[in-house]
């Protein structure tokens, strides 16, 4: 046998072992050759096949490149360099050998394929359209490249087109999870949830194990408020797959919604171990710790998720709004406009900007950004009842108005604009804050209520106190108790060492929460006040109410109610908001912030209608409002026997 023959010999055992899959073996005669001709192009090619195919990926680079610099037009060599450049993470350089390889052979159809997923790898999603597009038209490897076109159709917006590459991608090949998969993500795209949950449904029933159609469903669920079958879905998501990121994150967002913090925080945190550059976690989580006080690690995670994303409008508005909590006003409104820079139909940035620019005293700007807002979307409550506020603290009753009234334009039936338009007008007052608007005010503001009325210098648990003490009562736990319109358990400290038993009634189911986190009551009782005391009589040795009144103008339904839930002799302690004979005939007023306001007089004969002797009625002031006290009444008032003593 010739030398020659030898050589061929060698190639075509190699060849057959290459293509047994026997590696190792096809490598060492390879080498072999190389040895005995290193300039065997074709040798060197394979040796680079076969160590990428080992995962030698640096081995294999070297192998085309030396390829190349023997037989700088061999194609394949081009394209192989491309993909191992490709796995090393540098596209740019992957790109120029794919182009070369198209260069030397025209609509290559590996190289342009790969091109396309290289391009789409830096977000050039119109070029990679292009060639995948290409490949359609030489109707070279459809399938994948519907698929491939379809995802940058996704990614450029283009949501019908991306659905008319997937549907025909699934002509092709009906029996693929993942294309039905990428179906369902564009169907979300487009808000036909219905359509993508068949779609991820479909994928789910090809391939059980599919675990990003486990945690889009669970997307879906928390969007329908299904919370339960969310966490259920996602859960087994996370075991199918412990490694993806994403469902970790969508689980957090699902227990977040059922107010399980401390295990949402476990998931977001699961979620950045596993994928350390994942920008959505650490806004989650920076989200997540902003509403449970931790204001400094949440901006911790908010700087993270904006260095990872550095054009991440939410994240900057959350940071700006997590410095504001710390009353970091100038960071603050650098950050929301920030956020309004990158995203400039960022409705809660620009109301949140204009929050800060008011506690900055820059009202008039204040009110340019709220009005801003509203243009943008003329639905946004918010910006509404901000607006109009800080133009009544401008002394602009008027333009407050026409605010309350464009406001129910948009809304009819939001009680908040409804009760405040009557604050305003002194038209159609009504006898008492709605329960919409008592529940809505309450639940919007029960996070940050304690530290709000800290800022406005409010009094009202002190006064409770003072009213307690000064009727001589003594502290020995012995009392029934009710805390009427309880709000967050702040009286509750003080009246708790005269209490056997605590109850507290409120109407917001949000102040209730945080006032169980306190653990003073035994007992919370989410209810209106009137239609819980109705059922009540001779319960209490002791009711108190700071500052629930000031919700109510005529009294009459509710002292009425108070006295039958008292025991002879049982006290009612309580505070209002002063009122004078000369502004009101009917002994209340409801006043232009949505406050009603009592005279002594009413408060009297009220209490006597109810057979309760008042036995102190001091003036207080109960808080602060625009820099200026508050005049109020602290009363106390018991129940006479059967003696009427």
């Amino acid at each position: 046998m010739s030398h020659q023959d030898e050589i061929s010999s060698m190639k075509a055992q190699a060849l057959v072992l290459l293509q047994a899959n026997n590696l190792d073996e096809a490598k060492k005669l390879y080498i072999h050759l190389i040895n005995i001709d290193a300039n065997d192009a074709e040798a060197w090619h394979s040796l680079g096949m076969i160590n990428a195919m080992l995962g030698n990926v640096d081995e294999a680079g070297n192998c085309c490149r030396r390829v190349i610099d023997l037989q700088p037009e061999f194609c394949d060599a081009r394209l192989n360099l491309g993909n191992v450049l490709l796995l090393q993470g540098k596209p740019d350089e992957a790109i120029t050998q794919y182009n070369i390889a198209l260069r030397l052979k025209s609509n290559y159809a590996p190289a342009l394929a790969n091109l396309g997923k290289a391009l789409s790898s830096l977000g050039k999603y119109v070029e990679a359209a292009t060639c995948f597009q290409a490949l359609i038209r030489d109707n070279v490897d459809l399938v994948n490249a519907y698929t491939n076109l379809g995802y940058t159709q996704l990614m450029l917006g283009h949501y019908n087109d991306a659905l008319i590459s997937y549907h025909h991608a699934l002509h092709i090949n009906s029996n693929d999870a993942d294309t039905h998969f990428a179906l369902g993500n564009v169907y979300m795209k487009l808000g036909r949830n219905n359509d993508a949950m068949t779609s991820f449904e479909t994928a789910m029933r090809i391939n059980p194990n599919h675990a990003g159609a486990h945690a889009n469903i669970g997307i879906i669920l928390i969007e329908r408020g299904k919370y339960d079958e969310a966490v259920e879905i996602l859960r087994h998501a996370t075991h199918i797959d412990p490694l993806l990121a994403e469902p970790h994150n969508i689980l957090g967002n699902a227990l977040k919604a059922q107010d399980h913090m401390k295990q949402a925080l476990t998931s977001y945190r699961r979620a950045i171990e596993i994928n350390s550059d994942y920008a959505e976690a650490y806004f989650n989580l920076g989200t997540a710790l902003s509403e449970q006080g931790q204001l400094e690690s949440a901006i911790f995670n908010y700087l993270r998720a904006i260095e990872l994303q550095p054009d991440n409008s939410n994240a900057y508005n959350n940071l700006g709004f997590a410095l504001f909590k710390q009353a970091r006003l100038e960071e603050a409104v650098a950050n929301y406009q920030r956020a309004i820079e990158y995203n400039p139909k960022n409705v809660v940035a620009y109301n949140n900007l204009a929050n800060a620019l008011k506690k900055q005293g820059h009202n008039d700007q204040a009110i340019e950004n709220y009005r801003h807002a509203i243009a943008l979307d003329a639905s946004y409550s918010d910006a509404y009842e901000n607006l109009a506020h800080a133009l009544r603290s401008k002394g602009n009753l008027p333009e407050a108005i026409t605010v309350y009234r464009q406001w129910l334009e948009h809304d009819p039936d939001n009680s908040i604009a409804q009760h405040m338009l009557a604050a305003c007008t002194w038209m159609e007052i009504p006898k008492r804050a709605s329960d919409g608007y008592v529940r809505n005010t309450f639940d919007f503001f029960a996070s940050g209520f304690d530290e709000t009325l800290h800022a406005i210098g409010y009094c009202g648990p002190a006064l409770i106190n003072k009213g307690i003490e000064e009727s001589l009562l003594a502290p020995r736990g012995e009392l029934v108790v009710l805390d009427a319109g309880c709000g967050t358990g702040l009286c509750g400290q003080g009246v708790r060492p005269y209490a056997l038993r605590l109850v507290g009634v409120d109407l917001s189911p949000g102040m209730l929460a945080k006032a169980a986190e306190r653990g003073l009551y035994d007992d919370l009782i989410t209810a209106e006040l009137t239609d819980y005391l109705k059922g009540i009589v001779d319960t209490y040795d002791l009711i108190v109410s700071a500052d629930t009144l000031i919700y109510f103008g005529a009294l009459d339904d509710l002292i009425a109610g108070t006295a039958r839930a008292l025991r002879a002799n049982g006290r009612y302690v309580f505070t209002v908001e002063r009122a004078y004979v000369e502004d009101t005939p009917t002994g209340f007023l409801l006043n232009p912030h949505g406050r009603y306001s009592h005279t002594e007089e009413y408060i009297r004969r009220m209490a006597a209608n109810a057979d309760l002797s008042v036995e102190i009625v001091s003036e207080e002031t109960i808080r602060m409002e625009l820099g200026k006290p508050v005049a109020g009444l602290l009363v106390v008032a018991r129940k006479t026997d059967s003696d009427g003593r």
